[in-house]
């Protein structure tokens, strides 16, 4: 099951715009990846740097970013780390993970609707996401 692109937001402990930073050679799935947080959308995030729970996650393999690229991250606090947003209550359902932003603007994909393109600022109106650092 999964949850919406409102719900996931509604539950995410944070929203930022970040991009993966480390390269780890040898390791094709590692547990953790680092990623740059160039805008905090939501949260209390502090730092410029986190690491995020990759193919270990709980939902099917974390968050995955292989590429540099700039993305919309949903995330819930994992100690120090984050992690992608679930609930359990009554089953697991988990939430979107990430959407990339192309040509400056993010790529919205959600259940049961067509792709669209939204600027940062429509994004943000269109899920009632006021907070922006």
């Amino acid at each position: 099951m999964s949850l919406s692109l409102s719900e996931t937001i509604s539950e995410a402990d944070a929203v930022i715009v970040g991009r993966r930073i480390d390269r780890q050679t040898g390791n094709p799935t590692p547990k953790f990846i680092t990623l740059e947080v160039l805008r905090v959308l939501k949260g209390q995030i502090t730092k410029r740097q986190i690491n995020v729970r990759s193919y270990n996650g709980m939902c099917r393999d974390g968050i995955v970013i292989e590429d540099n690229n700039q993305y919309v991250v949903m995330l819930s606090s994992s100690g120090e780390n984050y992690d992608s947003v679930s609930i359990s209550s009554p089953t697991r359902k988990c939430g979107i993970k990430t959407l990339k932003i192309e040509r400056g603007k993010v790529v919205v994909e959600d259940i049961g609707r067509d792709k669209v393109r939204l600027t940062l600022d429509e994004f943000r109106q269109q899920f009632g996401i006021n907070q922006v650092r």
